[in-house]
């Protein structure tokens, strides 16, 4: 979604002007590529008369995303670190229990003789 919010930003402030960024379609290519770090920052500038708010959206887009990636890579781990202490507490309870019927199987060897 801010992919394609960014990208219809873009063609309408670039209006046709960049071959790069006349269709919606190309303009959302390039947003992608610039997630990806392939811009021509100076070539794609210069033919635009909102230079300032091009500057300024591809700041935000780029700040937007990495926050969005950084909150994604946080929610894996948390799910992940739930997914691990679950197993670990059964794993614990188990072992546990173990302990309990050794001891106890050790008690009853102890009285037998």
């Amino acid at each position: 979604a801010i992919l394609l919010g960014f990208g219809h930003a873009y063609f309408l402030l670039f209006r046709g002007i960049s071959g790069s960024y006349r269709y919606v379609p190309q303009t959302v290519m390039n947003m992608f590529r610039m997630l990806l770090g392939d811009y021509d920052w100076d070539g794609d500038h210069e033919e635009s008369n909102f230079v300032f708010f091009l500057e300024l959206f591809f700041v935000v887009f780029m700040v937007m995303v990495v926050i969005i990636m950084l909150n994604l890579l946080i929610a894996l781990m948390g799910d992940s670190y739930a997914q691990v202490q679950a197993v670990a507490e059964s794993k614990w309870r188990l072992d546990f229990g173990a302990i309990i019927v050794d001891a106890e199987n050790m008690l009853d060897d102890g009285h037998k003789n």
